[in-house]
């Protein structure tokens, strides 16, 4: 699957946390979210990623 910047997604195995799409590198995706009051970034497998429909859990 294909995700663009600003596109929310879940990693399939932890779906509960939501995270936007800040850059796509080849089968890469880095991913924005907040964890309380900080932000985190990482780095996932594209395959490891699915598409929240709207936005919205």
């Amino acid at each position: 699957m294909r995700f663009g910047i600003g596109d929310a997604v879940r990693l399939k195995a932890h779906p509960a946390q939501s995270m936007r799409v800040v850059e796509v590198a080849e089968d890469w995706v880095i991913c924005r979210w907040f964890d309380k009051a900080a932000v985190q970034e990482g780095a996932f497998s594209a395959d490891d990623l699915e598409s929240i429909p709207d936005g919205n859990d």
